[in-house]
């Protein structure tokens, strides 16, 4: 937990006992907020995710997600994306991305398995 995220659950604490339940309410409902992002994000990145600022231009095929606490386009709800291949134009757009908004992150493609690992001869 973060100090914003106890500063939050306090303010909250404060006001129930002060008798303002709407107000308690709304900050123990931001601080988890807060808190499941900050563990999506934290999530992310050990999974070797980067932000989609740092992507390559060109015809580079990478995996790109979309994570959104809510949108338009989601009603909204948090939601994140299938991963997608994909690989940014010059123009900035992502080739093959099928979503109203932009994807947010983005990780290298693994490398491609042997072909011994498929049932194949010994040759990659």
């Amino acid at each position: 937990m973060t100090d914003l995220t106890e500063r939050l659950r306090v303010i909250g604490h404060l006001a129930c006992r002060r008798g303002i339940a709407e107000l308690a309410a709304i900050g123990q409902e931001a601080a988890t907020t807060l808190e499941t992002l900050r563990q999506e994000n934290a999530r992310l990145r050990e999974a070797g995710w980067r932000d989609i600022e740092s992507v390559p231009i060109g015809k580079t095929m990478f995996v790109v997600i979309g994570v959104t606490d809510g949108n338009g386009f989601t009603g909204g709800q948090p939601y994140t994306t299938d991963p997608c291949c994909v690989w940014r134009n010059e123009d900035g757009s992502f080739a093959r991305w099928n979503h109203h908004w932009p994807p947010t992150h983005w990780m290298p493609l693994p490398p491609a398995p042997a072909r011994k690992a498929l049932g194949g001869g010994d040759e990659q």
